[in-house]
């Protein structure tokens, strides 16, 4: 295929007129899937409907991933999956001595599940709707069904962990006082002082759960709920974390069984590379599972929902694709998030270049 011939914006109206541009021949079932896994090493894409979107050509190949065995379920996928996470924290534990803190945002970014466009975005949805033009619901959805996969994934891994003796762990409050320049894991005056103001804020706002708070409001009840903080106690912060024991003498030796199960060669790039694009592909795969069921409720099942609306669209998955690029790409443009949070209509131009 002329590789050198792809662009980042084109779109093929089917896969007849990729291999016409590529001047590639046309595959039928198992080699044509064989030759756009070849083509998914020289490129980002997507497809929407018959039509073939080519949203960003590497530099140079990339590693082919192998799709035998998935037709015998999502099973080998998700165990090789859950192989990458267990290593990648493993190999974070390794360097520690013996204990680590952090949470659950910090640690999906530093194994390679996200870049840090993710992160530090999650707050600002709206001003990033306005920069990408991508519906505000559809945002919603990304970061709500994203969110709770990263949970599961992390939390299951630790949990095979410790099933093993490798370590041992709790989800703990962290705290940072107004007078100190680090933080402490919250003691029991803490907590209760943290539920008072949480309580306070969902009784004001009518909410008998935090989980029932669209994510939209989200930001708008942590600074509630800080603002209340800050009048009655000394916490100038807090958050959640995985406060973890580790078994020095074990965690190497299962780091290495992993490696073994994962990957010929030890490359801790590699590895989180791996990782990342795993994530960006069960992003779009759920995304599109997602979009299909809406679609074959047929016309009698549209919600009022607008999220569940959103995914009915012809550009969900195109936007879905394009999120996943600019906040889960490890190669993604670094200086996104400032951009995005210093938005002014005058820099649009810049921020979707």
């Amino acid at each position: 295929m002329k590789v050198e011939k792809l662009k980042a914006g084109q779109t093929f109206k089917n896969y007849k007129a990729l291999c016409e541009e590529l001047e590639m021949e046309e595959k039928k079932a198992n080699s044509k899937k064989a030759q756009l896994s070849e083509l998914s090493c020289f490129c980002n894409y997507s497809n929407v409907g018959h039509q073939i979107i080519i949203h960003k050509v590497f530099k140079s190949k990339r590693e082919k991933v192998d799709n035998r065995g998935k037709s015998a379920g999502s099973r080998n996928n998700n165990t090789v999956y859950s192989n990458i996470i267990q290593l990648m924290i493993t190999d974070l534990l390794a360097q520690c001595n013996g204990h680590i803190s952090i949470s659950r945002s910090r640690l999906q970014l530093m194994i390679g599940m996200t870049n840090k466009n993710y992160n530090e975005l999650g707050d600002y949805l709206r001003k990033l709707s306005d920069c990408t033009l991508i519906p505000i619901h559809v945002l919603y959805d990304f970061y709500n069904t994203n969110n709770g996969n990263f949970k599961r994934r992390i939390e299951s891994a630790l949990n095979s962990l410790q099933n093993k003796a490798t370590i041992i762990y709790t989800i703990v409050h962290k705290v940072k006082d107004k007078d100190s320049s680090t933080t402490r894991t919250a003691d029991e005056l803490d907590l209760e002082i943290i539920m008072e103001c949480q309580r306070a804020i969902l009784d004001e706002w009518n909410y008998s759960e935090m989980k029932d708070i669209p994510l939209k409001d989200r930001k708008k009840f942590r600074r509630k709920v800080q603002d209340m903080l800050n009048e009655l106690s000394n916490i100038e912060y807090y958050y959640k974390a995985y406060d973890i024991t580790i078994n020095k003498k074990y965690i190497e030796q299962e780091r290495n069984k992993l490696q073994d199960l994962v990957l010929e060669e030890v490359d801790r790039n590699k590895n989180k590379y791996k990782l990342n694009k795993t994530v960006k592909e069960q992003i779009m795969n759920n995304a599109t599972k997602r979009q299909q069921l809406e679609l074959e409720k047929g016309e009698w099942g549209k919600a009022k929902n607008k999220t569940l609306e959103a995914r009915r669209s012809d550009t969900y998955i195109k936007n879905i694709n394009e999120l996943a690029l600019k906040l889960i790409d490890l190669d993604a443009d670094k200086n996104f998030a400032y951009n995005v949070k210093n938005f002014s209509l005058e820099g649009l131009e810049d921020i979707l270049a």
